[in-house]
């Protein structure tokens, strides 16, 4: 199986998979599926530091380091990517989120995600 975890999923799994549905954890612990992580969430870790809701000494380093223990791919983001967000109904604000869903439509991958505010895009959200 391949799927794109979300930021918030991949920060569970780094520091507290106990707060991973068990399904969830199953699929990203499983070595076989494909899992991908998205430029944007490298980008919204980014901001989370900057606004002090998290606190990685060195993220470059550690989130790089952790992608590659738990073979996680990265996820660039594209032009249509970012321009499939424009096609999108205003249904989440948050434009990480929404670069996300553009992906996981896009490529045709679930989403590993507790949020159910991307249900009505349509993606396949994993929890």
């Amino acid at each position: 199986m391949k799927a794109i975890l979300d930021t918030e999923a991949f920060l569970h799994w780094i520091t507290d998979a106990d707060k991973l549905s068990e399904k969830a954890y199953l699929i990203i612990e499983d070595s076989e599926n494909e899992l991908f992580l998205s430029a944007a969430s490298a980008m919204e870790v980014s901001h989370k530091i900057k606004m002090r809701h998290i606190i990685l000494n060195n993220p470059l380093a550690f989130i790089t380091e952790q992608m590659n223990l738990n073979m996680i791919k990265p996820l660039p983001i594209d032009v249509s990517h970012a321009l499939y967000v424009a096609k999108l109904p205003n249904f989440h604000q948050d434009p990480y989120d929404r670069v996300l869903v553009s992906q996981a439509i896009l490529e045709s991958l679930p989403i590993i995600s507790s949020d159910t505010k991307l249900e009505p895009y349509g993606v396949k959200l994993i929890w």
